[in-house]
């Protein structure tokens, strides 16, 4: 999916340079005039990619933590594509990728909630020296988010690609 979201935005003229940090891609569009790259306007988002068949998609505690840094708040972006249907191809991406901005303050609350049970279960004792004792393997904490949120808040592709091209 990341592939094909790829893709279809570079055709529509956005450099999308891969992170691997809490996000899929970090993406740049320049504005450039006669040819030449200006400095007049840089827009910078980094977006997650989720694909489902479900009413929801999850954020692992990592993206939701980068999401929620002071320095990506304004442009963490989650684009959850649609893929009812079994078709993916670049006309699916065009057609039901759903952009929606803002995610860490969306997620903030759960992730600090999430965080803490992390901080919680770290101190755990996992044998005490009594007969019974506790065994917790590297627990997965997944935030959900509903699809109310990319249904109601989302943009489509097309106006995510004039945001970020006109910011």
């Amino acid at each position: 999916m990341e592939q094909l979201l790829s893709k279809e935005l570079h055709s529509a003229g956005i450099r999308v340079e891969r992170t691997g940090v809490g996000s899929d891609f970090e993406l740049e569009t320049d504005f450039v005039e006669n040819g030449c790259e200006q400095l007049l306007k840089v827009s910078r988002y980094l977006l997650e990619v989720k694909s489902t068949s479900a009413e929801f998609v999850r954020m692992t505690l990592k993206q939701g933590e980068e999401a929620v840094k002071p320095e990506n708040r304004g442009n963490y972006t989650l684009c959850v594509v649609d893929v009812c249907g079994g078709i993916i191809n670049e006309q699916t991406v065009r057609e039901k990728a759903s952009f929606v901005f803002d995610v860490g303050p969306m997620v903030e609350t759960k992730v600090n909630d999430a965080k803490e049970l992390k901080n919680h279960e770290a101190d755990l004792k996992p044998d005490d020296g009594g007969v019974v004792g506790i065994d917790i393997n590297e627990s997965s904490v997944k935030l959900r988010i509903k699809q109310e949120v990319w249904l109601k808040r989302g943009v489509t592709f097309q106006s995510f690609v004039e945001r970020v091209k006109h910011q």
